[in-house]
């Protein structure tokens, strides 16, 4: 199941649905009537109840309303970047925040018609939980941590971390946790029964945690919760017989890279050679003659900026050492001829 999840969209996409929505032109009870327009819009009518009050402060929004305490939408003074003075030095299409509690999630009915109407609204997720509930505790506590140790969470990079919470019998319940929220995946699976106040509960859940840090995310989770949490880790396999993996912006630049890569040497290989041999340029002169200082290639810019990679596993070194290894002797090779030639 999804426990949680939030999604942005702009502003104006909701706004199609629910007209004006700023505190300073309308009334709470406008905006109360149309919010429940518009959640009605997403998940049907006679499911949530919106506020009839307004507040503000929610993750750094200006203003929020709730529907029956277990979710909200907050909208609002976030379409300004900032210069280092404090200043605006430029404005930004505004965004709104649609999260959604666990609590929140066990009362959508329809959640086939959810991925659609989200696109509509040209939606972004942002954070999803998604979950397995074992009652009978057959894929416990113990279970994942045997799975960590004999390596089944181990992906194509480098093993996750790991931690484990243990009530040492007091009936509290126990929780190994692997991944780190930080990397945008994280992995809880605990004691969800005794969790709750049930010493003697044998229910265990599996849940993991994923932001949209350094990878994208689906709307199609939200409608194929197990497939994406068996593709999560290769230990949650058992989970589903079809898995959906989420591929970090490590890995989508890299592919995107030794693409562009190729391209660029077949269309522009020659004209950098004759630069070279006929022009006499050196290899310093070239690479100031062609660099474009003042961006990146569009494929790479999602995935590609400085910030994002650097948060990744292995940062702009792994980037090139796997690229390296990938295209192989030519890369090696090229490099040495550059050396060798005579200032």
């Amino acid at each position: 199941m999804v426990d949680t999840f939030s999604v942005t969209f702009p502003v104006s996409s909701m706004e199609r649905v629910t007209g004006d929505v700023s505190p300073w032109v309308v009334s709470d009870d406008d905006i109360s009537d149309r919010m429940q327009a518009f959640v009605n819009h997403l998940f049907g009518a006679g499911i949530f109840t919106v506020s009839d009050k307004v507040s503000g402060g929610r993750n750094f929004f200006e203003s929020a309303i709730t529907f029956d305490g277990k979710a909200f939408i907050a909208w609002g003074g976030n379409n300004k970047v900032r210069d280092y003075d404090g200043g605006v030095s430029r404005l930004v299409e505004e965004r709104a925040q649609l999260y959604m509690t666990g609590e929140a999630c066990a009362m959508i009915k329809n959640w086939d018609a959810l991925p659609s109407r989200l696109d509509d609204l040209c939606a972004r997720l942002t954070r999803v939980d998604l979950a397995f509930d074992d009652h009978d505790g057959i894929h416990n506590v113990d279970l994942c941590r045997e799975k960590f140790l004999s390596g089944e969470f181990k992906g194509q990079g480098r093993p996750p971390k790991a931690s484990y919470i243990d009530d040492f019998g007091s009936g509290d319940g126990r929780t190994f946790y692997v991944g780190r929220r930080e990397n945008g995946k994280l992995l809880r699976c605990y004691d969800k029964g005794k969790q709750l106040g049930d010493p003697n509960s044998p229910w265990v859940r599996w849940e993991c945690e994923l932001h949209n840090r350094d990878r994208e995310l689906p709307l199609d989770m939200l409608t194929n919760p197990a497939e994406y949490l068996a593709g999560a880790y290769p230990a949650l396999s058992f989970l589903s017989k079809v898995a959906h993996v989420i591929r970090t912006a490590r890995e989508k630049v890299s592919i995107q890279y030794d693409k562009l890569r190729r391209i660029a040497r077949t269309q522009y290989g020659k004209l950098i050679n004759f630069a070279h041999q006929v022009m006499g340029l050196r290899p310093d002169q070239i690479f100031y003659e062609f660099c474009n200082p003042k961006g990146f290639p569009d494929r790479l810019v999602w995935s590609g900026s400085p910030g994002v990679i650097a948060n990744d596993v292995g940062g702009f070194e792994s980037l090139r050492a796997e690229t390296q290894t990938h295209n192989g002797q030519l890369m090696k090779s090229v490099l040495n001829d550059l050396a060798t030639i005579e200032v």
